[in-house]
């Protein structure tokens, strides 16, 4: 759902990526940059999560860095289909 580069890229060759896994739990992993196009799958490093998520929709996916270098990590409001559970 997102992906940001290490604030300190190229130096620091690594991408964050946020995704839902097929249990639907929220993840982001670090992977290292084998090149400017291209990621090391056997790089794969958990950041974060498994995060359980309330719901398998309105999850969000946002990743960025702050000046401080701060990973901030946007994973939705969990909500309902269509609003219409509780919550």
């Amino acid at each position: 759902l997102g992906m940001a580069f290490h604030p300190d890229y190229p130096a620091s060759p690594y991408a964050y990526v946020g995704y839902v896994d097929r249990d639907g739990s929220t993840r982001v992993v670090r992977y290292s940059l084998l090149d400017a196009d291209r990621l090391d799958p056997d790089s794969a490093q958990l950041v974060l999560g498994p995060v359980v998520q309330a719901d398998p929709i309105h999850n969000g996916g946002s990743l960025a860095f702050a000046h401080d270098g701060t990973l901030f990590v946007g994973m939705g409001d969990g909500g309902h289909a269509y609003d219409t559970g509780p919550g």
